[in-house]
């Protein structure tokens, strides 16, 4: 039986470093996939694991491309679910739930009036349609950074 590693290269059309590199096998929702052990991988997960390592539990494997059959690791990089969320708003605004209302301006708008100590948390709830806590959590950072990062 062939590795993992061996299976995966047979199905990847490799071109040059700063290139897509498409996965041209089995897709489920648009991303790749392979099949080892009775088990279907994400093939950009097996990717970063070839050339990174291991993926830790709470981490994703994103794309930088927005290609989702790309398996080239210098497109991939490593966040969270709320970088994925905030990455995906950022590239199409409007399609990343509650924080699609926001998007980055509002984020950075939202930090940039709690910090001068004018607007409470509650106040910013209000202005912006949206709950104290999701307030807590973009002025705590802990999420809507990926978006700022890229931003700015």
């Amino acid at each position: 039986m062939k590795s993992l590693k061996e299976r995966f290269w047979q199905k990847v059309d490799k071109k040059g470093e700063d290139e897509c590199w498409e996965w041209t096998a089995s897709l489920r929702r648009g991303y790749g996939r392979i099949e080892y052990n009775y088990k279907y991988l994400p093939a950009h997960k097996v990717s970063w694991e070839i050339h990174n390592g291991p993926i830790s539990d709470n981490m994703l494997v994103l794309h930088r491309c927005d290609n989702r059959k790309c398996v080239n690791p210098n497109h991939l990089y490593l966040g969270t679910y709320s970088d994925n969320v905030c990455d995906r708003e950022y590239r199409n605004p409007g399609t990343a739930g509650r924080i699609s209302r926001l998007g980055a301006t509002g984020i950075m708008s939202i930090r940039k009036m709690y910090k001068t100590g004018k607007y409470t948390q509650e106040n910013l709830a209000r202005l912006f349609k949206v709950s104290q806590s999701h307030i807590t959590n973009i002025v705590n950072r802990k999420y809507g950074d990926h978006t700022i990062e890229r931003t700015t």
